[in-house]
């Protein structure tokens, strides 16, 4: 007894479009279930790796050290989507459907997609970096309020020294479930002193004239306010003094005491875009500035 065929149409356009919705799908459409897996693992699971690494790793220079892992991953979405398109329009009337065609499949690949393959993605990206936005302006002029930036997460794993002048991302000391970004201004076994707002690291004046800014005249006494007059003390050992670039606009180590090294989360790679929320348009000249 011979079986019933059951012939349809695959549409090209269809195919494109289910795969710029998820990778794979439109290979799923097709009758090709292990090419969709095998796309949609690599792009949620190597893809994100790829374009993080090739941002931080990269070097290019601003505004191409940006640009460049975006092309490669716009160039990664239309070679999949191209080969849905193609192969939808090779099958043409002659397809005839599969247990991949089944409704049932077709969920159990979007919920695999979104629920397994995309959260393991985001967190082995997260191993490597992170993602942030600056909402306040304690480090200006460094980082200005809109600006995203990234941060190399890979320092809390390889054992890498951190430096005075490093940007870190840490756990605020306060309240964990925050995270604060600042400038590591004191090492461990350094002595830090503030006299009428200059800093002093072992008795030396820090140089710092060419990434801070202090826009308050005034000089606030040590007694009644850590801000301008602080100190002298000494970072104990796996800890660090640090210090927002605004120095009279920022809480930091003055106010609330060290970072433990196993409170940093990553040190700061660049600004991959940057919005200026008061005119509302886009700062160009910021993007892919990295430190």
């Amino acid at each position: 007894m011979n079986e019933t065929r059951i012939l349809a149409i695959r549409k090209p356009w269809l195919a494109g479009l289910m795969s710029v919705l998820l990778p794979g799908f439109g290979q799923l459409y097709n009758g090709q279930p292990t090419k969709a897996l095998l796309l949609a693992m690599f792009a949620f699971l190597v893809g994100g790796l790829l374009v993080s690494g090739l941002m931080i790793y990269t070097p290019l220079h601003p505004p191409y050290n940006v640009a460049l892992p975006m092309l490669v991953a716009l160039a990664v979405l239309v070679a999949i989507v191209r080969d849905a398109m193609r192969t939808a329009r090779q099958q043409g009337h002659r397809y005839e459907l599969t247990s991949s065609n089944k409704w049932y499949a077709y969920v159990s690949f979007a919920i695999l997609c979104a629920f397994v393959l995309q959260p393991t993605g985001s967190k082995l990206i997260r191993y490597m970096t992170q993602a942030f936005r600056i909402p306040a302006g304690s480090m200006a002029p460094t980082l200005l309020i809109g600006d995203h930036v990234l941060i190399d997460k890979s320092i809390s794993w390889n054992g890498a020294v951190l430096q005075r002048g490093d940007i870190v991302v840490f756990k605020f000391p306060e309240d964990e479930t925050k995270e604060f970004i600042k400038r590591i201004i004191g090492l461990p076994g350094k002595t830090i002193l503030i006299r009428n707002k200059t800093v002093y690291v072992n008795d030396q004046p820090l140089d710092d004239v060419n990434y801070t800014q202090r826009i308050d005249p005034g000089i606030i006494d040590g007694a009644i306010n850590p801000r301008d007059n602080f100190g002298p003390v000494t970072v104990p050992g796996e800890a660090y003094f640090v210090m927002g670039d605004n120095r009279d606009q920022s809480l930091d180590s003055r106010f609330w005491g060290y970072v433990q090294r196993s409170k940093v989360l990553g040190k700061l790679w660049g600004i991959y875009w940057s919005w200026d929320t008061d005119n509302s348009n886009i700062r160009w000249d910021r993007v892919g500035r990295t430190w």
